[in-house]
């Protein structure tokens, strides 16, 4: 048919019923599914037929031809997938099996590798084209599956079924892409498809409702940035200018030039309200030196002279006043006078180096951390408050509560031993409570009013305790990896926790329900916590890179968000498995009521479109995912013509 005017153009005859039909990549030839058995090739141009593949037992439910349109994939209710030459017709390979189940849908990945299958056993599977070997895990789903689709770049596949669902994999391990895989209808999912810049999808119910998703819509990745921890500021250097500003408005907030030039790693204070800049180590055979400088940010001047360190450094930190400055390393701490310049004390030794430090939130303590050892000192004196806290694994932090009475320890092993976080008296040093993952304890922190204490594991959890009587609160917290980072927010309800799956994300602290989706880096996320307003988060990756993310606040009422979690569940809430019954207000309706009160919510700036191919090119080239970083750099250049970052990551892209 004519798509200008829908005249009919040209019957293609054939001896029983046509159950499906596909055009080939360029337009030339068509190829059909018939209930006679055989798939055919039309050639569009003199509407001959040019080929017959013949080879099933049972009737042709799909036939599709391979993006590049070398390849035929056909699939029947024999209960197989054939594959196919489409130049002479000729089978390649055995036949892709699902049993007696009825195969309803087949398409080939963009590379020519994969062949996905969708089944009325409730399944997709995947099979290499070259040896026709069935790859696991299966793709579940709790219905028939209808259709299963690979995205034009290759790194995911949808599928789509009468469970009221299309999902959203992984290409690369069949796992459900997260946080928001799993896309509820209104009714039995017939088909879904990604559009051919993938920054769509479209799916199609039997209620007669087709719905058209953004996959660019979602979040993108921040710029990098030296921020201050509490989100609020960050840091410039150029050309010896170092500049601080506000992290909202971006007005600058003083600057000054760099007149040191061993000096080239410029640091913001937690709070923002100073700079310290430290030169690289200086070596010989006997002595290490390391230059500090400190300055406030306001006035832009030093603050007591230059600090002069003789140990190899492994970090430092503020007292809460910023009149003590700590350093930390091989072997030993040494607490400074800021405004002096002097050591307070003599330093503080352990016998092994110091891998972390921690001041209670009055300075008058200060924990330090050595393999299986805590020692606390006491500020005010500059002696141990009582004998060093023994572990039997390392010790990878130890914190204060806000009210100063209790200090929590963490660590793990090279096994999967249970390591437990502890609890301590900070009057006493009396071992109070004991609190065991499966595995190692990476990270612990306090909540506001020094009642509970939220631990991140080994075991892929985050986990919440009283700290009174070591009662788990809410289930664990479950990432896909080890939980690298556990901080409450302000008020306490919520809960952010980092990943080594790359991800952040924020929780509520009551339920252990997520609150926000996955904030997603390129490397594993050491450290994550909140800005002080709670409108934003800092993450931190093991690459040292530091991002900023927004943390907007839903303004909707109780009633609009109860109508957008009706429409975005396809009608009702159900537990996971069961099929819902039919939504009373139609889809339709509720977007419209939704797009014209909240339009930007559905609206995809190009700049956004932009960001989102760039993200995924940039995780397809760190996976070495070739043919994906291409498709997603050529995007890049269509929405930004003549760039010439993209085009030498394209070039270099092509190369490999």
């Amino acid at each position: 048919m004519k798509i200008d005017d829908g005249s009919l153009l040209v019957r293609l005859a054939h001896p029983d019923k046509v159950l499906a039909a596909n055009f080939s990549p360029n337009g030339l030839h068509i190829v059909t599914s018939c209930k006679d058995k055989i798939a055919r090739v039309w050639n569009t141009r003199s509407h001959e037929l040019e080929l017959q593949l013949v080879g099933h037992k049972g009737p042709i439910m799909w036939s599709a031809f391979s993006p590049d349109g070398l390849l035929i994939v056909t699939a029947s209710k024999d209960g197989t997938a054939l594959r196919w030459n489409a130049k002479d017709g000729r089978r390649i390979g055995g036949a892709l099996e699902h049993g007696k189940w009825w195969v309803t849908f087949a398409s080939i990945s963009p590379d020519n590798k994969l062949v996905v299958t969708a089944a009325s056993d409730h399944k997709a599977r995947i099979f290499e084209i070259e040896t026709s070997r069935h790859i696991l895990p299966d793709l579940s789903h709790g219905a028939p599956v209808k259709s299963a689709v690979f995205s034009p770049d290759g790194r995911f596949i949808l599928t789509g079924a009468l469970d009221y669902t299309a999902r959203i994999w992984r290409t690369e391990d069949h796992q459900l892409l997260t946080p928001n895989g799993i896309l509820r209808h209104s009714g039995r999912v017939m088909q879904a498809a990604f559009f051919s810049n993938m920054e769509r999808i479209i799916t199609v119910c039997d209620d007669g409702t087709i719905r058209v998703w953004n996959l660019a819509g979602g979040l993108v990745l921040p710029p990098p940035g030296n921020y201050s921890l509490d989100g609020n500021r960050f840091l410039l250097c150029t050309n010896d200018v170092v500049q601080v500003l506000e992290t909202r408005s971006g007005q600058k907030v003083n600057q000054w030039t760099n007149s040191n030039p061993v000096l080239n790693n410029f640091q913001l204070s937690r709070d923002g309200r100073l700079v310290v800049a430290l030169s690289a180590p200086e070596t010989n055979k006997n002595d290490v030196r390391q230059f500090i400088e400190i300055r406030d940010v306001n006035t832009g001047e030093r603050i007591g002279p230059d600090l002069m360190v003789s140990n190899l450094l492994t970090g430092w930190l503020l007292s809460p006043d910023s009149a003590n400055f700590t350093t930390y390393g091989w072997p030993n701490a040494q607490v400074w006078d800021v405004a002096k310049g002097k050591p307070r004390w003599q330093p503080f030794v352990h016998l092994q180096s110091i891998s972390s430090a921690a001041y209670d939130s009055n300075g008058r303590y200060l924990a330090t951390c050595s393999e299986g050892l805590v020692r606390v000192w006491n500020c005010s004196t500059g002696l141990e408050s009582f004998p060093g806290l023994k572990h039997p694994f390392l010790v990878s932090q130890a914190e204060f509560s806000p009210n100063g009475r209790l200090l929590v320890t963490c660590g793990q092993n090279d096994g999967f031993s249970k390591c437990p976080a502890q609890i301590w008296d900070v009057a006493t040093g009396k071992l109070l409570l004991r609190l065991s993952h499966e595995d190692g304890i990476l990270h612990a922190s306090f909540s506001p009013d020094s009642r509970y204490v939220a631990t991140a594991g080994e075991d892929f959890t985050a986990r919440i305790w009283d700290c009174t009587t070591g009662a788990e609160l809410i289930p664990p917290i479950r990432h896909d990896d080890q939980v690298t980072s556990v901080v409450f927010s302000p008020d306490g309800k919520w809960i952010l926790t980092g990943s080594a799956d790359k991800t952040a994300r924020v929780w509520s602290a009551e339920t252990g329900d997520p609150l926000t989706p996955a904030f997603r880096h390129f490397e594993a996320v050491l450290s994550a916590r909140f800005s002080s307003d709670v409108r934003s988060i800092l993450t931190v990756d093991n690459k040292r890179i530091t991002r900023l993310w927004p943390l907007p606040v839903d303004e909707r009422t109780l009633s609009e968000l109860k109508s957008l979690a009706q429409m975005l569940s396809g009608g009702t809430v159900t537990p996971s498995g069961v099929i819902p019954s039919r939504q009373v207000t139609p889809s339709k309706i509720l977007l419209d009521q939704h797009r014209s009160s909240h339009p930007t919510d559905f609206t995809t700036s190009d700049q956004s479109v932009a960001a989102w191919h760039d993200f995924q090119a940039q995780e397809s080239e760190l996976q070495g995912n070739w043919f994906a970083a291409v498709f997603h750099l050529k995007r890049m250049l269509l929405l930004r013509p003549g760039e010439q970052t993209f085009q030498t990551r394209l070039s270099a892209a092509e190369n490999r």
